[in-house]
């Protein structure tokens, strides 16, 4: 079933996009939401294609890629830069 309504879910392209950007586009389709706790990290650019209810797809991308920490509590992603 989630196969043959995965067409309502819209699919969001980045290039270069600040990640506060990215953020705003993935928090309107979600009830757990993204917060980015280090001020530093809004601009940061980000590239790709995700599914907008994919949200573990964008905290591995995050963690891997940009070696950031993301948090969870309760219905919060919280974002934060590795120390």
């Amino acid at each position: 079933m989630e196969e043959k309504l995965s067409w309502r879910i819209p699919r969001l392209e980045f290039s270069g996009t600040p990640l506060k950007e990215v953020i705003a586009k993935i928090n309107r389709h979600n009830r757990q939401q993204f917060v980015i706790a280090d001020p530093t990290l809004e601009n940061l650019a980000l590239s790709g294609i995700l599914r907008a209810d994919k949200t573990d797809a964008l905290v591995k991308m995050l963690e891997s890629e940009f070696h950031l920490i993301a948090e969870r509590r309760a219905q919060q992603i919280i974002l934060r830069r590795a120390r």
